[in-house]
């Protein structure tokens, strides 16, 4: 639509409603921030559960990290909902300043979960699932940074 034949409320609701452009990777962020949640969940309240049986060995320290593994995942979860669904007008600029260190530490936790159950139980297959979201987190952090230095430039 040419811009002389636009109505005249269609630079206001364009500019309140909506977006320029979706932002990128909104998806595969909201899965880790779900991912890594569920997986927090389990250990939490699943007492017959692998990771819950490990934490609860480990001590204090043990919940210490996965009750900081859960904030970070509530964290990454409010600035994909704010930041990227709801309306431009509404948002955090502070979460999507460090969203990188976000999932930087979610993946930092992630691989610390893991070298809690290998040290008391050795390798297993429950880790794959612990080392894909922490790959991914990393992945997210790096292109997060890649197209914010990219818009600057």
């Amino acid at each position: 639509m040419r811009a002389d034949r636009r109505p005249a409320w269609y630079e206001e609701t364009r500019m309140y409603s909506q977006r320029p452009t979706m932002p990128r990777y909104w998806l595969v962020r909201l899965y880790v921030a779900l991912s890594v949640l569920a997986n927090v969940l389990i250990i939490c309240t699943e007492p017959q559960a692998l990771a819950h049986r490990v934490v609860a060995m480990s001590g204090s320290s043990g919940w210490l990290c996965v009750g900081a593994l859960g904030l970070l995942a509530c964290l990454a979860l409010v600035d994909v909902v704010v930041n990227d669904l709801l309306p431009a007008h509404i948002n955090l600029p502070f979460a999507r300043r460090w969203r990188h260190l976000v999932y930087m530490l979610l993946a930092l936790g992630l691989v610390s979960i893991t070298g809690v159950i290998v040290s008391a139980v050795g390798m297993t297959t429950l880790l794959l699932a612990f080392w894909l979201d922490a790959a991914v987190s990393v992945a997210i952090a790096f292109f997060d940074l890649f197209s914010r230095h990219r818009s600057r430039t």
